[in-house]
């Protein structure tokens, strides 16, 4: 009997620690696959790349502040890359406009969340990706798109996106304009909440440059940008 009941435990184990690996290798391909897609949103906008490195470490920092579980900031964050994954389907000439966006234009730019939703497919894995990529231009006064959500309709992944997107985008150099300054950015940032953004996590934002902590996460992104560009300049 003891020894049936050994075996069974062992069992038990065994099941366990492949269940483990599965989900780990589970994860593994889920990141690869986020990889291919960044990289083919890198193809359309050469610009894509360091706004979703500053975009994910600042959802991360966000979550971390917010006290969530290690498991959620990381999910938040590797998620976060594919916010604007739908971008694939939009043509360069207008990501590229040099010009403000014609209502046109500004319509084939919505389409974005929705492509992005839809690229995602169903996987579970991609659960909080899609809810992303629909969401991050929702406002919490529900004035926003596709679907006019407000307040906790909107996913809390969503939410946090949205500040570090939209932040990241007014502090960097885009066709159209020049890049503002981070306080700029951060002012505008404080003057949305309660009617763009959740306050509650604007509040965290806030904070966070106060700390210094995007500043940082702004130089860090920088300067890995720097070493590639030697690299690559060395080959």
């Amino acid at each position: 009997m003891l020894r049936s009941e050994r075996e069974r435990r062992h069992e038990l184990e065994r099941a366990l620690a492949q269940e483990r690996i599965a989900n780990e290798e589970l994860r593994r391909t889920g990141l690869q696959a986020i990889s291919h897609l960044l990289l083919a949103a890198n193809l359309k906008d050469r610009t894509t790349g360091t706004h979703l490195e500053r975009v994910r470490l600042y959802v991360e920092a966000i979550a971390t502040r917010m006290g969530l579980p290690a498991g959620m900031v990381e999910e938040f964050g590797y998620s976060s890359v594919m916010h604007d994954v739908g971008k694939i389907h939009t043509p360069a000439h207008i990501l590229q406009s040099e010009h403000h966006l014609s209502d046109d234009e500004f319509s084939v730019i919505k389409q974005h969340c929705i492509d992005g939703e839809k690229l995602l497919g169903e996987a579970r894995f991609f659960e909080t990706a899609r809810a992303i990529a629909r969401e991050h231009h929702e406002r919490w006064d529900g004035k926003g798109y596709p679907d006019g959500k407000k307040g906790d309709e909107i996913s809390l992944a969503a939410r946090i996106v949205s500040i570090a997107d939209v932040f990241d985008a007014l502090t960097s150099k885009r066709p159209y304009k020049e890049a503002w300054s981070a306080e700029a950015g951060l002012e505008a940032i404080e003057t949305g909440a309660g009617e763009r953004f959740d306050p509650e996590i604007v509040a965290g934002f806030v904070a966070l440059a106060r700390e210094g902590v995007l500043e940082r996460i702004s130089s860090e992104v920088a300067a890995s940008q720097d070493d590639e560009h030697l690299g690559s300049s060395a080959k």
